[in-house]
């Protein structure tokens, strides 16, 4: 894949030298590159990518896309901002940051965190140095000028999905009708309190850290475990009177 040139001749037309790639990838590549395209009247679109994923400029009207994939996930940025911050560090200490928090609900196994990280580093955003007389192979992470270039665009980002998160509590209100009153209070209770004992969490483990803007980020789960407990204050209160939720 690396150093190959994608050439689209006209805004529509694509052609591919013969050192042809799979028809997934290569399907895969058109759309990234295509995304990126400005300027559909320009009749000739080339891209060369290097080791890194970065461009280089051509003459004339060719026009190299510097950043064939520019976009992260959120869990994808979630993971290389923890890498910038705390550089460098292991796989092994990024999953424990993300089981000790008790905001995080990260999928903190194996099988998440080691694939996240290798893509993350097939792209250039990470890089690994080999920590000496290991002979486990352990390396430490640190970002490169790319990953912190992409996460500062991350950061900007403000997308539908952050707006209103989902929120299993609020789904399965909606299959209460399946359950005996006597069954929708004892939810109720179980949930409140749990989330008060998360509250307590949060609190204990925000003086226990030191991470940027840490009012703020306490702040915001604090607000969004008392708003789910008012919340259940009014669903407890309903479910009392006997009223119909709907």
């Amino acid at each position: 894949m690396f150093g190959q040139v994608v050439v689209l001749a006209g805004p529509n037309v694509p052609f591919v030298d013969k050192r042809a790639i799979s028809k997934r990838k290569y399907e895969k590549e058109r759309q990234d590159y295509r995304r990126q395209v400005t300027d559909p009247e320009t009749c000739l679109f080339a891209a060369v990518r290097d080791g890194a994923g970065r461009g280089k400029e051509l003459k004339g009207k060719e026009t190299i896309l510097s950043e064939p994939d520019s976009d992260l996930t959120d869990n994808e940025g979630t993971l290389l901002a923890l890498v910038l911050r705390e550089q460098p560090i292991t796989a092994y200490q990024i999953a424990k940051r993300y089981e000790q928090s008790p905001v995080s609900n990260f999928n903190t196994s194996k099988g998440k965190i080691y694939p996240l990280i290798r893509r993350l580093r097939d792209r250039g955003l990470l890089a690994a140095q080999a920590v000496k007389g290991d002979l486990r192979g352990t390396e430490r992470l640190v970002c490169t000028d790319a990953g912190r270039q992409i996460i500062r665009a991350w950061t900007r980002q403000v997308r539908p999905t952050h707006l209103l998160l989902e929120d299993p509590l609020r789904t399965k209100i909606q299959s209460f009708d399946l359950l005996s009153r006597e069954e929708q209070i004892q939810w109720v209770v179980d949930a409140k309190a749990l989330l008060t004992e998360k509250l307590r969490e949060v609190h204990v483990y925000s003086d226990q850290v030191d991470v940027p803007y840490k009012n703020l980020v306490r702040d915001n789960a604090v607000a969004s475990l008392r708003a789910r407990l008012d919340w259940l204050d009014r669903v407890l209160h309903q479910i009392v009177r006997g009223a119909d939720a709907a």
